[in-house]
Formats: C-alpha cells, structure tokens, sequence
C-alpha cells in the first residue's frame, strides 16, 4: 500500500486535499482515542506518509520510486482501459509496463509483437546449448590423446629396459693388462655375510645380556631413561612443588603467631576458658543414668 492509498487521496491530489485527508484520518487513529496497537500502526503510517507528500521535492522523488516499482507490476484483466495502466503528470503522459501472455508487450500507445525476439532468443539458446556439446567432446578427445600418449611412454619405458637387459650379457672392451682383449661382464653376486673377524668383535656388557649386543644397549637405555629420567628428576621435582593438602605448614604457622600474639599480651599459652562454658550443653544426671564418665 502506497502513501496516496494510506491517505485514500488521488495521485492528483492538492496540498489542501492531503491537509484535510491527513487532519481527518489522524483524528481517527489517535492514540489518545483508541490505545489498541493497530490504531497506533495506522497513526505511525499516516504521519509518515503526509511527511512525505507535503514537501514537494520529497513527493516527486516518490512519485518517481512507484512509477519504477509500477513497470513490473502486471496487470492481469481480460479487458484493461487507458486509465489503468497511465497516469498523468505535468501535461505528460507514463505508461506501466503490462505484459499480455507471453507475446505482447505493453508499455505506449501502440502494441509491439516480441514474437519475432522470442525466436531469436530460442535460435541463441540452441546455439548456446550445441557449442557446449562441441566443447564437452573437444575436452573428451584432448583427454584421450594424454591417455595414448602416456601408455606409448609406458611402452617406450618397457623397450629401454629390454636393451639394458640385453646389454649386460654383451661382450666388452678390456682395459686390464690381460692376454684377452675383450672380458665379460661378471654376474656373480656379491657375499651379503659378514667378515669372520667382525663376528668375534669384543663388547662390554651392561649386564642385561651377555650374548646379544643389541639386547643389552637396549635395556641399559631403557633402565637410564626410567630410572634417572622419571624416578630421579620428574620424582624430586614433584616433591619439592607438591602442594600441602594436608595444611600443615599452615596449622604450624598459625599456632605460633598465636603463641607469640599471647605472650606478647601478657596471656596464658592455652586458656582454660578457651570456650564459654555458658554455651556447652552438658546432658543431666538423668539423661546420664548408668553411663560411666571417664575423666
């Protein structure tokens, strides 16, 4: 609802038409007559809208934000006239903007036919739709020949190592001072054991184990990393920050400034009347009966 529908005036309504508008309707709605919340919405929208038709300038920026709201407004009649669809401003005429079916577009005096831009645009969409198929096969063939050309390097990688293969049972030039001018290739692998003397190497041990080295640096590392690591360093740290849950520092500290608060006050260490005997509730003789006191 527009500010002309709030006031119910015309478009071509006078400043002393919205006045009178405004006054009658702005009684109507006033807070002090009718507290309900609606009445005080339509005050609030009332007010605005005289605010902004009465100042010249503000109604013809107004004027000109409906008429851009209006060009997509339909107008869904099966007979429409002039009137509602135009209206009249300064001996000028604007046209809304009403689109009738899917062909005819309606915003002058005269009727244009869109069905000629209809095909065309359905020409444009066919177009679109079959050069993203070329471009979908272009990319599907351009991917098929990096395929091909990786299984032909996957073949010519399979035929170098076929000549190597075959070149290590070829006949060769010697450069040693031999009879023989050509020498082999020697195929015998070289011996993985180790030497006699490394077998019998001499070792220390920690005590853990006398027959595997390995073994026994093993343990001694692990017994160094418990022993010294966790029990000496993390232990003696613990113990000189653990906390004192107990309180006895505290009890002990407490103790002795009262020690010394007493002395200084001329006062007994411990007094007998520590606590009033007035407030200690002791049970009568009959409550007592037969129980032994132990003093």
């Amino acid at each position: 609802m527009n500010h002309y529908d709030i006031l119910q005036v015309s478009r071509n309504a006078t400043d002393e038409e919205l006045k009178k508008a405004y006054q009658e309707l702005i009684r109507k709605h006033h807070p002090d007559k009718s507290r309900d919340i609606e009445s005080n919405n339509e005050f609030l929208k009332i007010d605005k809208a005289y605010k902004v038709l009465k100042d010249k300038i503000e109604r013809k920026i107004y004027d000109s934000e409906l008429f851009q709201k209006s060009k997509s407004h339909l107008i869904i009649h099966d007979t429409v006239s002039r009137s509602q669809f135009s209206y009249e401003d300064e001996d000028q005429i604007y046209y809304f903007q009403c689109k009738c079916g899917s062909f005819y577009t309606l915003d002058n005096e005269n009727v244009t036919n869109r069905e000629d831009d209809l095909k065309v645009s359905e020409i444009k969409r066919r177009k679109i739709q079959s050069s993203q198929s070329n471009f979908s096969s272009g990319i599907i063939k351009i991917f098929s020949a990096k395929m091909s050309l990786v299984s032909r390097l996957n073949k010519l990688t399979s035929i170098k190592n076929a000549i190597i293969l075959t070149k290590r049972n070829a006949r060769l030039i010697s450069t040693s001072p031999k009879k023989s001018d050509t020498a082999t290739i020697s195929t015998t692998e070289k011996s993985t054991q180790p030497l006699a003397g490394t077998e019998n190497k001499n070792w220390v041990s920690w005590g853990w184990d006398y027959k595997d080295e390995k073994t026994d640096r093993n343990y001694m590392n692990s017994s160094f990393f418990f022993s010294v690591t966790l029990c000496l360093i993390f232990g003696s740290f613990y113990l000189a920050y653990t906390p004192d849950n107990l309180l006895r520092d505290w009890s002990q500290r407490e103790a002795f400034l009262e020690l010394r608060r007493r002395e200084a006050a001329g006062l007994e260490p411990i007094s007998a009347d520590y606590v009033d005997p007035a407030l200690i509730d002791l049970p009568s003789e009959e409550e007592i009966g037969d129980t032994e006191i132990i003093i």
